[in-house]
């Protein structure tokens, strides 16, 4: 394994940068495959013929309720300090943004406690003011686990996509119904590759909080894709 100049850690012994389908955005090697002006930022709309390109963004919603964090743990791994850590780290990111007056929770599974009962009630608003899922008559939370979380709508804080092929792994710690998976890092204390979490992929609908096991440790994280991202809820 090696990282790149942008922090980038790869396990394979040479790094090819990769701009195919982008005019933005990382290169996967630490580089860039071009800037956004103000007023816009790098992000994926699956309409385009270019899906990684600039698009207009006049900053965070005042109305966030929702978003992934945009840096990861790197090596902290899955040692989130607990629930109140991670919650934290999510607290911390929104303030960054410009969104404050908020009680955030990170969407994790941990011991008895289950992600599902972590994040209020709904509906949920993305970094642009978008609903992340449609809750219908009935509960947002049933309808998040039943519908999944639209690809589109998977913004950090800062209104941008992370690129997929360089992390699109996400801590959760959760089964599909959002209940304790008993994968969870010792209750996200530990950053060891004998210790397993679940992770969700935030670029697939269906597998958005469930889609395999990894070692907590960084190597683990960066060899499947994952930086340690977290899914963040305003309750």
């Amino acid at each position: 394994m090696f990282c790149t100049q942008g922090g980038i850690c790869k396990c394979d012994e040479t790094c090819t940068p990769n701009c195919d389908g982008k005019s933005c955005g990382d290169d996967t090697c630490g580089g860039s495959c071009g800037a956004c002006e103000s007023g816009s930022v790098c992000s994926y709309d699956a309409t385009m013929t270019t899906p990684w390109s600039c698009q207009p963004f006049a900053g965070t919603d005042s109305g966030m309720s929702f978003f992934v964090t945009s840096r990861g743990t790197y090596e902290d791994g899955g040692r989130l300090g607990g629930l109140e850590g991670a919650d934290s780290i999510c607290a911390s990111l929104a303030s960054e943004a410009g969104v404050e007056g908020k009680t955030w929770h990170a969407y994790l599974s941990s011991g008895d406690t289950a992600a599902r009962d972590r994040i209020g009630a709904g509906p949920w608003l993305d970094a642009r003011g978008e609903p992340i899922v449609d809750c219908g008559e009935g509960s947002c939370v049933d309808a998040l686990h039943t519908i999944g979380l639209q690809t589109e709508r998977a913004l950090t804080e800062l209104g941008t996509q992370i690129d997929w092929s360089v992390a699109h792994d996400i801590f959760t710690g959760s089964n599909e119904d959002g209940t304790p998976s008993g994968q969870d890092c010792a209750e996200w204390s530990s950053n060891t590759s004998s210790d397993m979490a679940t992770m969700g992929h935030m670029n697939e609908i269906y597998a958005w909080n469930v889609a395999h096991t990894t070692g907590c440790d960084r190597v683990s994280q960066n060899c499947t894709a994952g930086q340690g991202h977290l899914y963040c809820f305003a309750i």
